[in-house]
């Protein structure tokens, strides 16, 4: 403590000298553990890092400026990400059956999905109007991510060994999307968008 390691090294060395006090006795080299006596330092909690409101309007705003496939999918992905908070792994393995459809107006989409999370527990989570603009401009070209002929259950099809966009695909799209509206990719990651939803 007086060479001002963090705490987090401190109870790092702890558990090391613990756990080689705990072999020492199991040796019979000592009687006791020294270490016992050492109250564990308390781990400061860091405030998570997140983006303004203003930098993900950015971050969605290079996505509507461009037209292609490409473009009209990063654009789905952002809307729904930041409306819904989900996890990237939740928003990556979606389904065509997560997008609930109105049963009087088959063609509205429902402005929520139901999903499963972590623990398995179902969740709704919301979806507001610009997500849905965006969710139903990508599924008019959905199938030209299709690998040929094949049909795929997944919302955002890939023709990687999941079937699916990759969670580590998404990051790196949302990386080269923080260059192009000024923000440093640094900052930006997929949980960033989470708490920043929160």
């Amino acid at each position: 403590s007086e060479r001002h390691f963090s705490a987090a090294t401190l109870a790092r060395r702890r558990s090391a000298l613990m756990q080689w006090f705990k072999f020492l006795i199991r040796e019979h080299v000592r009687e006791k553990n020294p270490v016992a006596m050492v109250r564990a330092p308390k781990k400061q909690r860091t405030l998570p890092k997140l983006l303004s409101g203003n930098e993900v309007h950015a971050l969605i705003a290079v996505t509507e400026s461009d037209t292609s496939l490409e473009g009209l999918r990063l654009r789905a992905l952002m809307e729904i990400i930041y409306a819904s908070g989900m996890r990237v792994s939740e928003l990556v393995t979606l389904t065509t059956q997560h997008v609930q459809r109105d049963p009087r107006h088959p063609k509205k989409i429902q402005p929520y999905f139901m999903i499963t999370g972590k623990g398995q527990k179902d969740r709704l989570v919301p979806l507001h109007g610009r997500a849905i603009d965006a969710l139903r401009d990508y599924l008019a070209i959905r199938e030209q991510f299709l690998c040929g002929t094949r049909d795929s259950a997944y919302l955002f099809p890939s023709t990687g060994k999941e079937g699916h966009l990759t969670r580590q695909r998404f990051g790196q799209l949302l990386k080269a999307l923080c260059l192009k509206a000024g923000i440093d990719p640094a900052r930006c990651s997929p949980h960033t968008l989470r708490h920043s939803f929160a």
